[in-house]
């Protein structure tokens, strides 16, 4: 048996190795883990209400998925990309692949929890969830009624069910059980309306997912506009203009918040000096990674760093 404090130890060494970025841990990794009353589909899916898997998330920790909690009961204290959440009763949180999260306390805490791996969710290839929730500029935090916890609890021993007993069809029906939960969320979290006109996104929502797509992947190297218009051939002005057009803010905004989120990540949570950070991060000298942090947090990075 797999002693859980070793195991969550030694991936916290994996999420900050040699490049010591907080490197996605994935589903696969977590399997190793002796979890009591949790369920893993493959390497793509985990579903749990049991209280003992969120020790994991002890450490700050990026995972190669999307992570989904329904708050029963009590509440939860928790760091998502820095900022501090108190998660009470009936609430719905939806954390992203590119979200930092960390769990600080829990109170009297009941909850389900689900997590999809970043690869399933691609395969399934439902455009509107990338708009509402993985382009997302903030983590989805919704209250829930009574109806909506109903809704969504009869998922989980579906789920569950469906698991264990091995059969030629399961995999096409633990697809739709998937599918048919994310058409549910995406409703909760539009208030009921309808996606007619979400799953056929306009050119604009296009350009600012591809856009974001390549932010993720991109922004610890990359801070130009003109780079990203590069690789999707448009123009730093068009590219500016659509993702504006999209999301209320420009391109150039977007990029700089991931840096400083990346940035105030890496003075928080590794040990590297301000100027490995600023190397890190592809600055040519400390002091224009220390300009260009102050700017956007009205801070130096050390003294953020003592925070």
């Amino acid at each position: 048996m797999v002693n859980i404090n070793d195991l969550l130890i030694n991936l916290q060494k994996i999420n900050l190795k040699m490049d010591n970025i907080l490197t996605p841990i994935t589903i696969g990794q977590l399997q190793k883990a002796d979890y009591q009353d949790v369920t893993f589909y493959k390497d793509d899916l985990i579903i749990t209400n049991s209280l003992g898997y969120i020790e994991f998330f002890k450490y700050p920790c990026r995972l190669d998925a999307i992570s989904i909690l329904i708050c029963l009961e009590g509440s939860m204290e928790c760091n998502i990309n820095l900022q501090r959440i108190v998660v009470g009763k009936n609430t719905l949180v939806i954390c992203r692949s590119c979200d930092i999260i960390q769990i600080i306390d829990s109170k009297n805490l009941k909850a389900f929890a689900g997590v999809v791996s970043t690869e399933y969710i691609n395969e399934l290839k439902l455009s509107f969830w990338q708009q509402n929730i993985h382009f997302s500029p903030q983590v989805i935090i919704r209250h829930l009624t009574e109806s909506d916890i109903t809704l969504i609890k009869y998922f989980y021993p579906q789920l569950c069910d469906n698991i264990r007993l091995v059969r030629k069809e399961s995999d096409n029906i633990i697809k739709s059980l998937i599918q048919a939960l994310i058409y549910t969320l995406s409703s909760i979290i539009n208030n009921g309306q309808g996606e007619e006109g979400v799953v056929n996104t306009s050119r604009t929502e296009q350009i600012f997912n591809k856009f974001m797509n390549l932010l993720s992947v991109y922004h610890g190297k990359e801070r130009s506009v003109t780079f990203y218009a590069g690789k999707m051939c448009i123009t730093p002005n068009y590219l500016s203009g659509e993702v504006k057009a999209s999301s209320g803010k420009t391109a150039l905004e977007w990029i700089n918040e991931y840096v400083i989120l990346e940035a105030k990540t890496l003075l928080k949570y590794t040990k590297l000096s301000v100027q490995e950070i600023s190397y890190q991060l592809n600055f040519p000298t400390q002091s224009a990674f220390g300009k260009y942090f102050k700017k956007f947090t009205g801070i130096g990075p050390k003294e953020f760093r003592k925070i």
